[in-house]
Formats: structure tokens, sequence, C-alpha cells
């Protein structure tokens, strides 16, 4: 995978509309490969027909329970794994993390904690796999833009996550650096789709990651009001 967006999930949970939610957050992140089961049995077949990268595994499902479902599932194959259960035990924390597990999160949870979760279990999973492909730090003002971690790094040390269509746009900008990117040209992909982004709306994401600090230098932008053509040298 060239990044961590690039991985294959497979989300275990007996409710519909919590499966259906998961899956809708996911992609609004950027994670366009994932597949759904709602039972052992259904996990099994979809572990059996493509292999996946990260499991997100309810424990109470109606054919068994998650705990087994991980063990059979690690036996196969070394997959990186997150639980999300309603159990919040100590007890079971422990268990689950005892097995293996790379991390254990309680419902009700916040979704964006969640998010970070993955993204963290993948970028410490996978990070020989992304570092062979790990683009150049980019350089924004005072801050650093990790390319292949998708983090920036502010002045002052502390680190932010980059969403997915922040980070497509500023590869797609580091790898045309000196040349123009009009706004017809596709540079994001989400859920394996190429669109187009508005000029503004290209300055309003760089922006954002910048903050008020950014300032023209070492990144110099040149834009065209008439076809709104943009460049970064």
């Amino acid at each position: 995978m060239d990044t961590i967006y690039d991985a294959k999930l497979l989300i275990v949970d007996d409710n519909a509309e919590l499966l259906a939610l998961l899956c809708e957050q996911l992609r609004g992140a950027g994670y366009g490969h994932i597949r759904t089961a709602q039972s052992c049995a259904a996990a099994r077949a979809c572990f059996a027909a493509e292999q996946p990268e990260l499991m997100i595994l309810d424990i109470n499902l109606p054919d068994g329970d998650g705990f087994s479902l991980f063990r059979a599932l690690r036996a196969k194959a070394d997959v990186p794994a997150l639980f999300l259960s309603a159990r919040d035990a100590d007890a079971d924390r422990l268990f689950g993390l005892g097995l293996g597990a790379d991390d254990y999160l309680t419902k009700p949870f916040l979704m964006q904690e969640l998010l970070l979760r993955v993204q963290h279990i993948l970028q410490r999973a996978y990070r020989a796999e992304l570092s062979r492909t790990k683009p150049a730090p980019l350089q924004l003002g005072e801050r650093c833009v990790d390319l292949n971690d998708a983090i920036v790094t502010l002045p002052e040390g502390k680190t932010l996550a980059l969403t997915a269509t922040e980070l497509a746009l500023l590869r797609k900008l580091a790898e045309n650096r000196g040349h123009i990117v009009t706004p017809t040209m596709p540079f994001v992909r989400r859920s394996g789709a190429q669109i187009t982004m508005a000029t503004r709306t290209v300055w309003g994401y760089i922006s954002g990651i910048c903050g008020r600090s950014w300032k023209p230098n070492p990144v110099r932008r040149s834009f065209c009001g008439r076809c709104g053509a943009l460049a970064i040298s």
C-alpha cells in the first residue's frame, strides 16, 4: 500500500446500523476498501476471500464471540485488530489485549477517536511497507508535513493528523512542485474515485493546514483569477 488509506478493512459487528455508520465515517475519512460481516461465519468467509490489513471486531456476536474469532483468524495471518465492544470491564479489555489485539475501544465512543486509533494502528503495523515509498517531508512555512504518516508537526512540536483529502491534495501539489496545477486536474482520490476541486477550496484546505501563521516562503503561490490555475514553488 502507498498510504494507510489503501488498507483493506474488515469490520465485524451484528448491529447493522452501527456497521453502516462505521462504513460511512471510514469512507468519509478516505478508506476505500471496507468489507463487513455480522457473524463469525460471515467474517471467516470474508477473511478467506480477501485477507484484510486491519480487523475491527465486536465481541458479542450471534454465533460466537469476538475473542474466539480473533484467535481463529490470527492463526491464519498476523493481521492487526481493534476490539470494539460494549464490554467495558477491565477484565475484558485486558483479556482482549492479552490475546494480542492492537487496541480495545468501548462503546459508546467518539468517532474521531476511532478514526485516530485506526490511523495509528495502520501506521505502526505497516511502517516498514509505507516507508519504502516514503516521500520527502513538505515544509509549509514553519510547519512540517509528513506525507507518509499524514501528520503535520507544528513549530512547538505538537502534531496534527491530516484527513485523507488533505493528504491527497498535498501529495498532488508536492508531486507538481514548480508546475501549474489547474482546478480541472483530478488529484484527490476518495473511495477509489478521482475528483476535482475549486482553487479557492484548495487554498481553504492549505490555509487550515498551515494555520494563521502561514507565510508564502518557502512555499510561494501563484493564482490566475481568469482560469483558476494554481502553482507552488
